[in-house]
């Protein structure tokens, strides 16, 4: 008897991790964040900056003109690309919760991929925010030649 209930307390205790592995992560609202309006927060935060001895440091650019950047590239006539992201936690899904989805995400090897394994595992219904949000390349330039984007 008490083998018994020893076995099923561990049972149980075994379960339950594996029960809450099958969860989709928390995702936010699947609508755009709202760009914050102009401020002083990126001259604010420039002092906090270690800049090398002879170097300067200046905002060129801020929200509401750029925002949620994940990757840039300068070009030699003074332009940036900027790479804006606005999905997450609006179109990428946290699947850390769904182990069983880790072999097969970790094997996408294209957004093809990707997709093709996000409709294996949701409902249209479900999929549909995943829609509603995408990256940005936004050019910057100083048009102006005032040292600002």
């Amino acid at each position: 008897m008490i083998r018994r209930a020893i076995f099923g307390a561990l049972a149980f205790a075994a379960a339950v991790p594996a029960l809450a592995q099958h969860k989709l992560g928390p995702q936010g609202s699947f609508d755009a964040p709202k760009l914050a309006p102009a401020s002083d927060e990126g001259e604010k935060n420039l002092k906090r900056f270690q800049i090398p001895t002879g170097w300067k440091g200046e905002l060129w650019a801020a929200e509401p003109i750029v925002a949620h950047g994940v990757a840039f590239d300068l070009v030699d006539d003074g332009r940036v690309f900027v790479a804006e992201s606005f999905r997450a936690w609006r179109g990428v899904p946290d699947i850390r919760g769904i182990m069983p989805w880790l072999d097969e995400d970790l094997a996408s090897k294209s957004v093809e991929d990707r997709l093709a394994e996000m409709k294996r595992h949701l409902t249209d219904e479900e999929m549909k925010g995943y829609y509603k949000n995408t990256e940005i390349v936004r050019l910057l330039r100083d048009t102006k030649g005032v040292g600002k984007a």
